[in-house]
C-alpha cells in the first residue's frame, strides 16, 4: 500500500505542477489525473496510461444511463471485462487487483463485475473531491483551515482529517453525485 501512496502523491504532484503552469485546475486536466491514480490504485503501473479502459467504461455507462430505452451492447460490454481481466491477471503487488487475486471466490461471482463497480466509485469520490476544492478555492477562510489541517498531518502516516471530511460531505450534500438510482429486480418482489 505505502507503494501506492507514493506514486498516488507523485500523480497528485504532478498535477499540481501542471496547474501552477496553466494558472489553475479544470476539469478535463483533473479528470485525466484522477483516471491515472484510479487505474494505479486498483491495477498498478501497467494500467496508469490505459485511457481507453476509462473511455469504454465511460461509454458504456452513457448507455446504461438510458437504462431500458437504449439497446444492450453486449460486445463492447465483453469487450471492457476482457481488459479488466487482462489488468486483473496481472495482479501488481499493492493493488486492489491483487487483493482480488488472493481471493478464491463462489463461481458466481465475477470480480471483473465487482472492479468496474469500484471504477465507478473513483468516478465519484473524484467528482466529489473536484467539487470540494471548488468550494475551498471560493472562501479563503475554510481555504486556510484546511491547509493548517494538511500542513498538520504527516505525509506517511494516515490520520484523521476531520475538517477536509467535513468539506468533502458538505460539498456531497450540495451535489450529490447520484441524485437518481435504478435497480432491476432479480427476484419477484413485493
Amino acid at each position: 500500500i505505502g507503494g501506492v501512496q507514493l506514486h498516488a502523491q507523485q500523480l497528485c504532484d504532478r498535477l499540481a505542477a501542471e496547474m501552477e503552469d496553466a494558472g489553475g485546475l479544470d476539469w478535463h486536466r483533473f479528470e485525466r489525473a484522477w483516471g491515472r491514480i484510479t487505474r494505479r490504485v486498483v491495477f498498478g503501473d501497467a494500467a496508469a496510461d490505459d485511457r481507453d479502459l476509462t473511455a469504454a467504461l465511460d461509454a458504456l455507462r452513457r448507455s446504461a444511463n438510458w437504462a431500458y430505452l437504449t439497446p444492450g451492447r453486449a460486445r463492447a460490454r465483453a469487450a471492457l471485462l476482457g481488459r479488466l481481466r487482462a489488468h486483473l491477471e496481472r495482479a501488481e503487488p499493492g493493488t486492489m487487483a491483487a487483493a482480488v487475486a488472493g481471493e478464491d471466490p463462489e463461481p458466481s461471482v465475477h470480480p471483473a463485475d465487482q472492479v468496474a463497480h469500484w471504477l465507478f466509485a473513483f468516478d465519484a469520490a473524484g467528482i466529489a473531491l473536484i467539487r470540494t476544492l471548488a468550494l475551498l478555492a471560493v472562501n479563503r477562510a475554510h481555504r486556510h483551515v484546511a491547509r493548517c489541517e494538511l500542513g498538520a498531518s504527516a505525509p506517511d502516516v494516515p490520520e484523521e482529517l476531520p475538517y477536509l471530511r467535513s468539506c468533502v460531505l458538505e460539498s456531497l450534500r450540495l451535489w450529490p453525485t447520484t441524485p437518481l438510482l435504478l435497480r432491476e429486480s432479480t427476484a419477484e418482489t413485493r
